[in-house]
């Protein structure tokens, strides 16, 4: 390998490290312990987690949330206590010469992939992020919304070109409805339904609205899911 396309792969791989993981589950510390159980290491398994890093307790934490703001709606209930969180956000190099230039960008925009892909995201219910709202629920006496994921723009890590205001993906709170509807990006398009939208798009559902598409690497990505 060139010493040149060597130190991209280096910074590329140290870049990857670096972002959340693609799904983190619900019930994390169940699904690690049956996993070490099932490996018959009796006392000499793993432990659980590095020390001082507890698993988010994302089925916990919902039940707070609903306390908090709630009720909530019973479809974010049930993907933070079965589903968990996810982040498809990424880069292939091979996509860029498809993304549409809907907004002025600079030299490179090819960085800026993601931002156009729109990659599906659900935030993680972790302890940093309950501190968040616990704060911003003080700030404010209440909360009118819950936001699951940033805007398509501002989920670019780069976000040196954004200006402006953000609309975010979120639902109204409190709502004991079975959904909810994301107001602030699409009042007409409820979270399961952006859910099933993203699927069919292989995650990456701004690929709806471009003129061409990487149409064989998204059938080779949604061949075998379930359209809802």
């Amino acid at each position: 390998m060139q010493g040149a396309n060597w130190a991209a792969y280096l910074d590329a791989l140290a870049w990857s490290c670096s972002q959340p993981p693609v799904f983190l589950p619900a019930q994390l510390a169940e699904e690690y312990r049956a996993r070490v159980n099932s490996l018959s290491l009796g006392d000499h398994g793993p432990d659980m987690f590095d020390p001082g890093v507890d698993a988010p307790d994302m089925q916990a934490h919902v039940e707070e949330l609903d306390r908090l703001v709630g009720p909530l709606p019973l479809s974010l209930r049930a993907w933070y206590t079965e589903v968990g969180a996810v982040n498809f956000y990424g880069y292939h190099p091979g996509w860029a010469r498809f993304m549409p230039l809907s907004v002025d960008l600079p030299v490179g925009a090819d960085r800026y992939l993601m931002s156009e892909c729109d990659p599906l995201q659900v935030c993680v219910l972790d302890a940093a992020h309950m501190d968040a709202l616990r704060d911003e629920l003080a700030a404010r006496g209440r909360l009118h919304q819950f936001e699951f994921a940033e805007d398509p723009y501002f989920k670019d890590y780069t976000k040196d070109y954004t200006a402006g205001s953000s609309a975010p993906f979120a639902l109204a709170v409190p709502n004991p409805s079975m959904d909810g509807t994301l107001d602030g990006y699409d009042p007409h398009l409820t979270f399961v339904e952006y859910l099933g939208h993203c699927i069919r798009w292989a995650g990456l559902p701004g690929m709806a609205q471009w003129k061409d598409t990487p149409a064989d690497d998204l059938v080779f990505v949604t061949e075998d899911l379930v359209s809802f």
